[in-house]
């Protein structure tokens, strides 16, 4: 009978396990973002039904166990029945006394037999109870499982088909502002040349010039706003990229068909390696959460220019290196890149860096790898997802946000 309870209860415990893994398996699709259910949801429905089975487990153990005591009760008056029978019996004859001993016997035999046959018949009939009523959990929580799997996948799908419709958009305000930023170049470049025709003209044309200077001025503004919008949107275009392939994965790790920008079986690696493509087409540098940029016209040595930093990531090494400093002066590292301008040297240059998720007001510290120490550069502006940088030469730089502003080194 132990060894029928023991079978029970393992089974209980089978079943458990498998919802235990069902529910892991739906926690880990839901991360990627679902619309329809949270998480927590989830996790409630299969908490419930655990706790439905646990009942269940339960419920059977306690009947059992109340059968097997009564049964073990039974057995127990049956015999002290017989040992007061036997006691009476002594004051007998010795062939009375056998006789009622052999009575007895078959008997207790017989209440045995039948007690055991009845317990048998009960634990059967219990078990068989217990198994039905656990097939048809089981059952229940699996087509429940499935439900759930099948809204998540469609609460996937949608977000994915939404992403994808959002950075299209967005593809197209990049290539729209591309084509400002190129319609503006050639206005001032042919102001400049105007400027230039002017200045070597005979006569006063000093209001003409100036004219043309606060016109080039303004279009210099308007490209400015055109750059930042430009930087702004690739890197809202990138971080929509991310999600849609994380969406893709998530679909295809939960044995989906897939979508065209899963990029087939190659599964994350794909992936990761499309999302570097386009951070280096857009000369972009990603760090967690963090995107970092340089738009171009960097000021060299005091004059303005049409020069853009090439940034590359930093190797391994100096991340790790970026990272311990920042924990040292009780900061955050937003990001490490390694800047170049090949074909242009530089005394001084004040850079505009595109870094993601600063705001006004924030306390944004620069620091660049020097003989092998980190020594902060002068930090001229923070505004909203920029900061401006004043370098003497090219190396690796560390952004961080610390506590507050102060001059560090080492």
């Amino acid at each position: 009978m132990k060894r029928i309870l023991a079978l029970t209860v393992a089974g209980i415990l089978m079943v458990s396990s498998t919802v235990s893994v069902y529910a892991a398996d739906a926690s880990t699709t839901e991360s990627s973002g679902s619309e329809s259910i949270t998480t927590e949801e989830l996790m409630k429905q299969i908490q419930q039904l655990q706790e439905e089975l646990k009942l269940s487990q339960e419920k059977l153990e306690k009947s059992m166990e109340e059968n097997f005591q009564k049964s073990q009760e039974d057995l127990k008056k049956a015999q002290e029945d017989l040992q007061k029978d036997i006691q009476t019996g002594l004051d007998k004859t010795q062939s009375e006394l056998k006789q009622d001993i052999a009575d007895t016997q078959s008997d207790l035999q017989k209440g045995i037999d039948d007690t055991q046959s009845k317990l048998e018949k009960d634990i059967n009939s219990t078990q068989s109870i217990l198994e039905k009523e656990m097939d048809l959990n089981y059952k229940q929580s699996q087509l429940d499982l499935l439900k759930t799997q099948a809204e998540l996948q469609k609460a996937v799908t949608d977000s994915e088909e939404k992403a994808q419709k959002q950075a299209a958009a967005l593809q197209e305000s990049i290539t729209a502002l591309r084509s400002n930023i190129s319609t503006v170049e050639g206005k001032i470049s042919e102001l400049k040349t105007e400027i230039a025709e002017l200045e070597k003209a005979e006569g006063n044309n000093t209001a003409k010039i100036a004219e043309l200077n606060g016109k080039m001025a303004e279009y210099e503004e308007t490209l400015k706003t055109y750059e930042e919008k430009l930087m702004d949107n690739t890197a809202q275009l990138v971080s929509l990229t991310t999600q849609i392939q994380n969406l893709a994965n998530a679909i295809y790790a939960k044995g989906g068909k897939g979508s065209s920008s899963s990029g087939g079986s190659g599964g994350g690696g794909s992936s990761s390696s499309s999302s570097n493509d386009f951070y280096k087409k857009n000369n972009l540098v990603g760090y967690g959460s963090t995107i970092i940029g340089q738009g171009g016209h960097v000021e060299i040595n005091g004059g303005k220019s049409n020069i853009t930093f090439t940034l590359s990531p930093a190797t391994g090494g100096l991340l790790t290196s970026a990272t311990g400093f920042a924990s040292g002066i009780k900061g955050t590292l937003l990001g490490v890149v390694t800047t170049s301008s090949p074909g242009a040297s530089f005394a001084t240059a004040k850079v505009n860096f595109y870094v993601s998720g600063v705001v006004d007001g924030d306390n944004i510290a620069a620091y660049q790898y020097q003989n092998n120490k980190w020594v902060q550069l002068p930090v001229v502006e923070v505004r909203k997802d920029h900061v401006v940088v004043n370098m003497t030469k090219h190396g690796t730089i560390a952004f961080i946000r610390v506590p507050v502003l102060a001059y560090a080194t080492n």
